[in-house]
């Protein structure tokens, strides 16, 4: 009876170790979406709502970089690899904790097209787009 329990503890034990080794090996987005995404993006904050150009780099790493602007707004966004967990094979989320400064990303892909939906808890802002890809 107990070499059956060390038996199935330690095989817990190795599956637990594997699974978590495989989460962070595979950090950020895919490989397949590396690439860059271009588009227009919607802002919408508490006194009104804001039409923006931008770009979207996700890089061959796995970490996104991405520009929004018009003539008056000018936004810039880095996410790394580390902080990005991929939810489903085309789903990704991210959250960032800068200091008091949250920010919450998802990353939706579907064929050469991604939708980015960023949550801006300090500014009270969403911001929604869809970018195709070059």
């Amino acid at each position: 009876m107990k070499t059956i329990l060390k038996t199935i503890s330690i095989i817990i034990f190795i599956s637990m170790f594997i699974l978590s080794c495989s989460k962070n090996e595979h950090g950020g987005i895919d490989s397949k979406y590396a690439g860059t995404y271009k588009g227009d993006a919607t802002i919408k904050t508490l006194s009104g709502v804001t039409m923006c150009t931008g770009t979207f780099n996700v890089n061959s790493d796995g970490s996104v970089k991405g520009n929004l602007f018009n003539e008056n707004y000018k936004k810039s966004y880095t996410v790394s690899k580390s902080n990005l967990e991929k939810q489903s094979d085309n789903k990704y989320t991210a959250k960032q904790n800068l200091g008091c400064y949250i920010i919450n990303y998802i990353f939706t892909f579907d064929g050469n097209n991604m939708s980015v939906n960023i949550e801006d808890i300090n500014e009270g802002s969403t911001t929604e787009g869809t970018f195709i890809k070059e």
